[in-house]
């Protein structure tokens, strides 16, 4: 998975991508990287963080 800063030009890689989604909606994956952005991800972002 990909993030962009809004307005800017680069794209990142979000460090433990891809995440395997099964069981979880895209709505929950975006949650869980809202709250990675918003408070940090030193050790990545797992598929069991998707239950936020």
């Amino acid at each position: 998975m990909q993030v962009q800063y809004t307005g800017a030009e680069e794209w990142y890689t979000l460090q433990g991508s891809p995440i395997p989604l099964a069981g979880h909606s895209i709505e929950q994956l975006h949650q869980v990287v809202l709250h990675a952005a918003a408070h940090g991800a030193d050790g990545g972002v797992t598929a069991d963080q998707l239950s936020y």
